[in-house]
């Protein structure tokens, strides 16, 4: 007995929907509708994942750039757990008066204070 392509096609577009079904994965949450409680996840697999907000484990709402891991089951996303938040970019006011910013108070003085008062002072005494 001979198959074709056709016959075996249906067999073969199961196990590739079956693939990552009960595996873990990461992605990103790429769009997320209060109103309608549904979103999209762009898997590290290349596939898109649909949600619900039934599915979300995190103690806020998803927002675009989410790292998240889940469970694909077919083209939906399960088990939908925040793994890291979206990365903002801090204003300068937050960046260089943050107590928890990105460098600490002797860094903030020695190579950022210092060196732009002694540059605009040289630029005083220069008139």
């Amino acid at each position: 007995m001979s198959r074709t392509i056709a016959d075996i096609k249906p067999a073969i577009e199961y196990a590739a929907s079956r693939r990552y079904a009960g595996a873990q994965m990461n992605g990103n949450v790429i769009g997320f509708d209060p109103v309608a409680n549904t979103g999209a996840i762009s898997g590290h697999d290349g596939r898109r994942y649909d949600f619900a907000t039934v599915d979300w484990h995190g103690n806020r709402r998803p927002q675009h750039g989410d790292l998240v891991d889940f469970t694909p089951e077919g083209e939906h996303a399960a088990q939908i757990y925040l793994v890291e938040e979206a990365y903002v970019v801090p204003t300068i006011g937050a960046f260089l008066l943050s107590p928890t910013g990105r460098i600490s108070r002797s860094q903030y003085w020695l190579h950022w204070v210092l060196p732009t008062f002694a540059k605009c002072s040289g630029q005083a005494s220069s008139f």
